[in-house]
């Protein structure tokens, strides 16, 4: 009996050491959370606390920390460059004003609001304007007119009816200015003033407080956004958040619950996939920009690149695009209907290029009829290429004498140029052909360019957005990414001439 007690003594002694030590050693470290940081305007504490708290138990591993406060005094911040990943002003102005000034990178668009006269559901006081506020020992609140949007939005519309230096007066004698939104409604809700301008958003988020409407005429309506901030660190998870927070189906569900009049957001998807059909002509001047666009945004992109007549009757016939980067107006304009307005990005012109030292002596297009040519044209159904050559060989009169020499008709230009540039080693298949000169410069080892003298108009490549995209907003900042600055490079060293503006918005 003795050994057999020692033996479970020393047993049980093992295992107390054991779990001693384990409960010594430091426990394994849990999965580090993302973090970004949200600047938002304090009047939106609600839908915002909402949203946050939703896409936190959507996303575990993603911590949204906030610094509420006045939009001023937040625009302030994000213009000395510190640090934070979203600034969401309660009017869009500001986030514009940072946008302008280089300090926002893309914006998204949330929702509108209207300023507001407000005072406790429980008030005796007869208010029914502006005019109101002028009551004798009316204790006025105000924002400050340097500070929220409130206090700037109701400075101008007491401007507008001539009664803000009146108002002001009163405030300064017995009211208040405070610096956000939230402490004018705090003041109202404690009795502290009896009247104040708010939002009615803002009113919507406190029941103890009613709203009474400002006259359209004298009144500023206030688009509300959110941007990403230039020295966020976090880029493409602050514009998962943006993106949740705008989503119809996430975010913005909050923002209508009080009140706010919410855009027609983008549908939700954790990884949304937009379809871009394009001009083959346009691949290469387009690549990069959609490679970045993917990895910022955290989105994929299916393309399409195929002659544009080809793309067309696929829309037609009932193809699916979010975006269309069409090769010319005249093929975008046969789906327009399909189609938000476009917007004009490049040009390039037709040119004839022939095989390095011109052989055949071809200088202009009426060369192109000679007896004995073998020339190449695109496909006047399946590209705009095929269809501008065709009209512009009608115009002149040439159609008949250049189609009888001509050997092979192809969906896009860079078929044409490896046809002109023949098998290696060997002679070119083809005397001549008629594409763009963007694609004649990518194969200046081995053709020629001969300008068109006749072709006064350029081909212009438009794109637009699909009226049924499920993401109209994300496709239009993909839009906005190909009108941009880099883009624009990319394009001219292409040889592309340049047209887009970039988009300015109020």
């Amino acid at each position: 009996m003795k050994p057999k007690f020692i033996t479970v003594l020393l047993s049980s002694v093992a295992i107390l050491a054991a779990i001693g030590l384990a409960l010594q050693r430091p426990s394994a470290p849990s999965e580090e959370r993302e973090t970004i940081l949200l600047l938002y305007g304090a009047g939106l504490r609600d839908p915002v606390r909402e949203t946050i708290a939703a896409y936190q138990e959507e996303f575990p591993n993603v911590r949204v920390d906030v610094i509420p406060s006045g939009s001023g005094q937040l625009m302030a911040k994000v213009l000395a460059g510190e640090k934070g990943d979203l600034f969401m002003g309660a009017d869009a102005s500001y986030v514009n004003t940072a946008y302008e000034k280089g300090a926002i990178a893309e914006r998204l668009d949330v929702a509108v609001q209207w300023p507001v006269i407000s005072v406790r559901k429980d008030s005796k006081l007869t208010i029914d304007g502006l005019e109101s506020l002028l009551g004798e020992g009316l204790r006025i609140g105000l924002g400050n007119p340097d500070g929220p949007a409130i206090g700037k939005s109701a400075r101008q519309i007491l401007e507008k009816a001539g009664l803000w230096d009146r108002v002001k007066v009163a405030v300064e004698k017995r009211g208040v200015f405070k610096p956000t939104v939230q402490e004018l409604a705090n003041d109202l809700k404690l009795g502290t003033i009896d009247a104040a301008i708010l939002l009615d958003g803002t009113v919507a988020q406190h029941p103890e407080l009613m709203a009474i409407a400002i006259p359209k005429e004298m009144n500023a309506l206030l688009d509300i956004s959110i941007g990403v901030m230039k020295t966020s660190e976090r880029p493409t998870r602050a514009l998962h958040f943006a993106r949740y927070l705008t989503a119809r189906d996430r975010g913005l569900t909050h923002f209508a619950k009080y009140g706010y009049q919410v855009i027609d957001g983008d549908a939700w998807a954790d990884v949304p996939r937009l379809k871009l059909m394009s001009g083959g002509i346009l691949r290469q001047a387009v690549t990069k920009t959609l490679d970045d666009f993917e990895q910022r945004e955290g989105v994929t992109i299916d393309r399409n690149f195929n002659g544009c007549g080809i793309l067309t009757s696929s829309l037609k016939a009932g193809g699916e695009a979010d975006a269309y980067f069409a090769c010319d107006v005249s093929f975008m304009s046969q789906v327009s209907d399909l189609f938000l307005d476009p917007v004009a990005v490049s040009e390039t012109r037709m040119v004839i290029g022939v095989p390095k030292g011109n052989p055949k002596r071809i200088t202009k297009l009426a060369d192109l009829a000679r007896d004995g040519l073998k020339i190449g044209v695109a496909n006047a159904k399946q590209s705009a290429l095929g269809a501008l050559t065709e009209d512009l060989l009608a115009r002149h009169g040439l159609l008949d004498a250049v189609m009888k020499n001509v050997r092979t008709q192809l969906p896009t230009a860079d078929m044409l140029v490896t046809q002109l540039q023949g098998p290696k080693g060997s002679d070119s298949l083809l005397d001549a052909i008629v594409v763009y000169e963007v694609n004649a410069r990518r194969a200046v080892d081995d053709v020629e360019i001969v300008p068109i003298a006749e072709a006064v108009a350029p081909a212009v490549q438009p794109i637009a957005v699909a009226r049924q995209s499920k993401y109209p907003h994300l496709t239009r900042r993909l839009l906005d990414a190909l009108s941009a600055e880099a883009s624009r490079k990319r394009f001219e060293e292409q040889g592309f001439g340049w047209k887009a503006a970039l988009t300015k918005r109020r």
